[in-house]
């Protein structure tokens, strides 16, 4: 008589397949030196260096249905609607990203990041990460140059 555990395939869910998949990426950023932060059902944060600010904080989301969503910040504007879709236009122009947001707390603007990538393995979720922190960190620059003192991280 076969054994069923044989002859059925264990099935991960979502939330374990995650477990897995930040684990393996914590252990990745380990060996190649990038500081993160982590624990068990707690957001996962990736702290890359940057040249216009000192490190992201970038965010790796859930997996679900095969994704991953990886998001950051490019600043916050201080100035009106107006003045943050202008700075989060040229962001996206001069970026070639269009992951760009604009989202209102309150009475400032946050310039947000929300890149979704089709997971694949660790080394490709790290460039998708190490790209968008390096979207925010561009983004960041234009929206200083354009708004000076009143686009802040």
């Amino acid at each position: 008589m076969a054994d069923i555990h044989q002859s059925v395939p264990m099935v991960a869910t979502e939330e374990e397949l995650a477990e897995m998949i930040f684990r393996e990426y914590a252990a990745y950023l380990e060996q190649v030196g990038v500081r993160y932060s982590y624990r068990q059902r707690a957001p996962f944060y990736v702290y890359v260096p940057l040249t216009n600010i000192d490190k992201s904080f970038t965010h790796v989301c859930r997996y679900r249905r095969g994704e991953i969503q990886i998001c950051d910040y490019c600043g916050i504007c201080y100035t009106g609607i107006r003045l943050a879709n202008r700075v989060a236009k040229a962001i996206r122009e001069r970026s070639g990203s269009d992951d760009i947001v604009v989202e209102r707390y309150g009475e400032k603007f946050e310039l947000d990041i929300y890149h979704t990538i089709q997971y694949t393995g660790i080394e490709a979720l790290h460039q998708a990460v190490l790209d968008v922190a390096h979207v925010a960190d561009f983004g960041f620059g234009i929206g200083k140059e354009m708004l000076g003192e009143q686009f802040v991280r």
